[in-house]
């Protein structure tokens, strides 16, 4: 994979569970994603097609059916990410895939859209948990074109240690030489950074209860604090402006305001996170 983002969160597995899960309480989160839905059962049909020549009481008798089985089941599926993009919801069968849709407003007014397809899942032999997906995005502004990733949930051997939360995922830039460079050198450097800042976020949350909107607000107060310091030094000296400079960007960050620092962004022992089988399936499907 070529992002790696992992975080250490201190709270019980199924909150870490649900609000990562969970598309409306991981588009509060995820700086990434304005908007992450599933979409309708008719639409994971390739085809489009919504119309049948079985004979109208069959087709009723079988929806009637469908929905009932789809009311038992809890279909687990990831939202993006992430990588990553969209997850896995943990309401459906076991590694059951579901398709989702997922939108970023790059502008006020551009909204760059796409479509994937996840699964989770929630009882594993060593008491770990994993979601994976692959997406991609139509969108002729989008740079990514598709890809894919995984979540990991590992808790300690100790509650006390908390769950490790890890990422990674890879994509296709598009736009051929000139995306390739451009995601080398801007794109790929600034998902790595809204992926783990989006971490921190997410863990000042289950950790603390500052919600994803007001942790929002520390940063921007915080940004526009240490933007002060910065236009104060060049009001009074060269040389203050310098030391301003350095001070706005050295100065650690409130405990209150997330911050891409604290999640690691290499794999431990600098090796190659492995992406679970999980992940394979949904490739070959």
């Amino acid at each position: 994979m070529g992002l790696y983002v992992e975080a250490c969160v201190r709270t019980d597995l199924e909150t870490l569970w649900k609000r990562t899960q969970d598309p409306a309480e991981h588009q509060r989160w995820d700086l990434r994603f304005t908007e992450i839905s599933y979409l309708p059962a008719e639409s994971a049909d390739p085809a489009g097609s919504t119309e049948s020549s079985e004979p109208t009481d069959s087709r009723d008798s079988r929806r009637s059916g469908d929905s009932s089985a789809s009311t038992e089941s809890s279909v687990s599926i990831e939202a993006a990410e992430s990588a990553a993009p969209g997850g896995p919801d943990g309401r459906g069968a076991e590694g059951a895939p579901r398709r989702f849709r997922y939108a970023t407003r790059v502008l006020p007014f551009l909204v760059v859209a796409g479509t994937g397809v996840s699964a989770g899942e929630r009882r594993r032999a060593g008491g770990d948990r994993v979601s994976a997906l692959r997406f991609a995005s139509p969108h002729p502004l989008s740079l990514l074109a598709e890809g894919s990733g995984y979540w990991r949930y590992v808790p300690g051997a100790d509650p006390a240690e908390g769950i490790r939360f890890l990422t990674g995922y890879d994509y296709r830039p598009r736009w051929g030489r000139f995306g390739r460079l451009a995601d080398r050198l801007v794109f790929r450097p600034l998902m790595g950074w809204a992926t783990a800042w989006s971490f921190d976020r997410l863990r000042l949350w289950c950790e603390h209860g500052i919600t994803p909107e007001r942790s929002r607000t520390h940063w921007q107060l915080e940004l526009a604090a240490r933007a002060g310091l910065v236009a104060l030094g060049a009001a009074v000296h060269p040389e203050a402006l310098m030391l301003a400079a350095v001070a706005a960007v050295l100065l650690p960050p409130s405990p209150r305001t997330p911050a891409a620092r604290r999640c690691l962004r290499v794999p431990p022992g600098r090796s190659p996170g492995r992406a679970p089988r999980l992940l394979a399936t949904l490739e070959q499907s």
